[in-house]
């Protein structure tokens, strides 16, 4: 299960998955006012397009 975060919806060309302790975790990074000024730099220079998938132990 996932859900997407920003952009379009799109095939991406380029995957990365990064691990977070929760979803809460994960949100309040993106929510974060000390990341704002490196989304900002982000979003403006390229085109991105975040998902938020839930891992479940039942599949590791």
């Amino acid at each position: 299960n996932h859900s997407q975060l920003e952009g379009d919806e799109n095939q991406a060309a380029l995957r990365v998955i990064m691990e977070w302790p929760s979803k809460a975790a994960a949100e309040a990074f993106m929510n974060d006012p000390e990341y704002a000024k490196h989304l900002k730099a982000r979003t403006e220079g390229s085109t991105s397009h975040h998902y938020l998938i839930e891992g479940k132990d039942e599949f590791a």
